[in-house]
């Protein structure tokens, strides 16, 4: 018996080493072909007041296709959209708005050089606005939808 499951080791190895082989035969990164991307930009306050440094993601909802678009905050509050898969936008569809901003744990922002894991950094936007799943503001963008956002989040400080 022993010999007869010797003769299939290197069926089962040749088998196995055809499987290996086809592991991460799918399209790179660069193959994706990018869809037609609508411009997306916008201010985003805190309080009313510009707030540099928060992270805006819209993360496609129901139907729309694509990844995730993000941007950050500049002193004045701007942002512009850049497409995770390349390009600046989005592609048109209805998407879920969230905001992220890391700091220090004593509210500072976090030195340059330095990962949020070095400075144990917490987000200072509450998680009603950081949910995906729930979030706080949803947008059409596109030819029917708006490209130009206003976000005021109201955090107490």
């Amino acid at each position: 018996m022993s010999e007869r499951v010797n003769q299939f080791w290197p069926i089962i190895i040749l088998c196995a080493l055809i499987c290996c082989m086809g592991i991460g035969c799918g399209q790179t990164q660069a193959e994706y072909e990018v869809p037609e991307l609508a411009p997306v930009e916008g201010v985003v306050t805190i309080n009313g007041k510009p707030e540099a440094g928060v992270l805006v993601s819209l993360t496609p909802m129901g139907t729309t296709s694509g990844q995730v678009s993000y941007g950050l905050s500049d002193s004045a509050g701007k942002f512009v959209c850049e497409y995770s898969q390349g390009g600046v936008g989005c592609p048109q569809g209805q998407y879920a708005v969230t905001c992220s901003k890391m700091v220090t744990p004593d509210g500072k922002p976090i030195p340059e050089g330095a990962s949020a894991a070095d400075v144990m950094a917490r987000d200072m936007i509450p998680a009603r606005y950081r949910d995906p799943q729930n979030p706080f503001m949803t947008e059409q963008i596109g030819s029917a939808g708006n490209t130009n956002l206003t976000i005021d989040l109201k955090i107490k400080k």
